[in-house]
């Protein structure tokens, strides 16, 4: 009885490792070692004159960027009057909370990220190299 225990303790305690690794992962490919910037290519605000940026940290910290038409630089979105929260939490291996908005992850990979929430059809995302 003893040893059936302590098997199972230990099946679960590499089940559990191994689902750590597998979040840890997900984390560091939504951010790098430091961070990453995506570029919004489906979902992103109607201005058409901008590309539209998400900023994750590897920390939980996030911000949406802006680069206007011909310009070179990527700066920070203003929002004018909308306030968004700043951080971003992997809930589990589906859920990703972006803003305090909780979105289904429907595809990440190296170079792509599908999300989608009920209000938002889906929001498509591809690496950038570009630079702050």
């Amino acid at each position: 009885m003893r040893t059936i225990t302590i098997i199972l303790l230990l099946f679960f305690s590499l089940l559990l490792e191994q689902s750590c690794n597998l979040k840890k992962d997900k984390i560091s490919e939504i951010s790098g070692s430091q961070f990453k910037l995506w570029e919004l290519k489906k979902g992103s605000p109607v201005n058409s004159r901008a590309t539209y940026y998400y900023y994750f940290t590897h920390k939980g910290g996030f911000k949406i960027c802006e680069k206007f038409y011909q310009s070179k630089k990527i700066e920070e979105y203003s929002g004018s009057d909308v306030y968004y929260q700043r951080t971003w939490e992997l809930k589990n291996d589906s859920t990703i909370n972006i803003a305090g908005i909780d979105y289904h992850i429907v595809k990440l990979s190296y170079d792509t990220i599908r999300i989608c929430n009920n209000n938002v059809k889906e929001v498509e995302m591809i690496r950038s190299d570009e630079k702050l």
